[in-house]
């Protein structure tokens, strides 16, 4: 009787290890809401759960060329995917190299790559903004909107904005927001991560 205890007892403790194991595995760090829509981008971190392979399951950010790291695959592209077609792509990455049969995988976000523009000058409410969650791009109009409203010392007919292009120059340019607030603008004007509002005084 007493050896048929420890013998159970020793079971119990087997199937705890195993359970803790299992879970320790599978179970996702902390992820964020993403709309179904979303598409990855460099900078974003990810966790990738490979449910049962805890040794191929990992958590990276994806790089400056868009992509993240397999163990035992090596590098693939996940810039631009939705979380549904990043799946996609590793299941056939991890099939095609004849790591797994049939893998079962889920992709988290853990960490957005900062998207930010900024506005200084003559608004109620300047600084760094944050751009939408699903945009890569803002209408200027949309964009100084966050920033509140315009002081009445405003010169909005020469707003200037500055972008850093990829070279690292500069391109600085001009806006008369009172004319495409009376949709009177030739061109839509669009404010991209990065950029610099600046809206100047008006002179009397």
């Amino acid at each position: 009787m007493k050896l048929q205890r420890k013998i159970s007892a020793a079971l119990v403790a087997v199937l705890l290890l195993l359970t803790v194991s299992l879970g320790a595995e599978e179970t996702p760090g902390a992820s964020l809401a993403v709309p179904d829509n979303y598409k990855l981008r460099a900078k974003d971190s990810v966790q990738v759960i490979v449910f049962g392979e805890g040794d191929l399951s990992f958590a990276q950010a994806i790089d400056s060329d868009g992509k993240v790291m397999i163990p035992l695959a090596g590098p693939l592209r996940l810039e631009g995917l939705t979380l549904r077609e990043a799946e996609r792509a590793l299941r056939e990455t991890f099939i095609n190299e004849q790591i797994l049969v049939s893998p079962h995988i889920s992709v988290r976000v853990t960490g957005y790559s900062p998207r930010q523009f900024y506005i200084f000058g003559e608004v109620t409410n300047p600084g760094v903004k944050d751009f939408p969650l699903d945009a890569t791009s803002l209408d200027v109009l949309q964009a100084l909107s966050l920033a509140g409203s315009f002081t009445d010392l405003a010169r909005r007919g020469n707003v200037r904005v500055t972008r850093t292009q990829p070279d690292g120059s500069e391109e600085n340019f001009t806006v008369d927001v009172d004319r495409l607030m009376r949709g009177r603008g030739e061109t839509e004007v669009r404010i991209f991560p990065d950029d610099r509002i600046f809206v100047p005084t008006r002179f009397f």
